[in-house]
């Protein structure tokens, strides 16, 4: 039988999407393994520099934000995981621009084996990303919209996964790892 559905841990437990004044933080995604953050050090190197170039300010060191990502992972149980951490600027005080994060980690569905032999439902959805030349490296911003409606157009069609193009029609990522 599966397991029972588990109810997703996020810290600080009130936890709700950005608004218009706090859609520049940002984010990042890590997959935990057997109970261990899968490359921490490269994750958190990625998540300062990318607040770096958004001139967001954080509050600890990439160490002690690793500390704290690490006690989440514990408490919450799960040794299989999905991790993501976002860095919301304040927007009591948009001139500080200090980010506090806002730390959530999900189960992660595994798939069922018959779906390695026979493969995922795919779907080309009509959502449509940003050129890849306008996509700046050097950050992963918090205006996710697209995705999440990308997400929601596969779901309607009974696909297992959305394949994202951008307004030229090349395909620029799915919506999962």
């Amino acid at each position: 039988p599966p397991p029972p559905p588990m109810t997703p841990f996020t810290e600080p437990s009130t936890w709700s999407l950005p608004g218009l004044e706090t859609s520049s933080g940002c984010f990042e995604t890590m997959r935990v393994y057997g109970g261990a953050i899968f490359r921490l050090p490269s994750h958190l190197e990625r998540l300062y520099a990318s607040a770096q170039y958004l001139g967001v300010r954080l509050p600890s060191s990439p160490a002690q934000l690793g500390r704290q990502l690490r006690s989440a992972v514990r408490r919450c149980g799960l040794r299989e995981a999905m991790l993501r951490v976002a860095m919301i600027p304040s927007a009591g005080r948009p001139d500080d621009r200090l980010a506090s994060p806002s730390i959530v980690v999900l189960p992660v569905p595994v798939p069922p084996a018959a779906l390695y032999r026979s493969g995922l439902r795919l779907a080309i959805v009509p959502t449509k990303k940003f050129p890849i030349a306008q996509i700046n490296p050097q950050s992963k911003f918090s205006a996710r919209q697209g995705s999440v409606l990308a997400v929601m157009e596969a779901q309607l069609r009974g696909a297992d996964e959305a394949i994202v193009l951008d307004s030229s029609g090349y395909v620029t990522e799915s919506t999962a790892s």
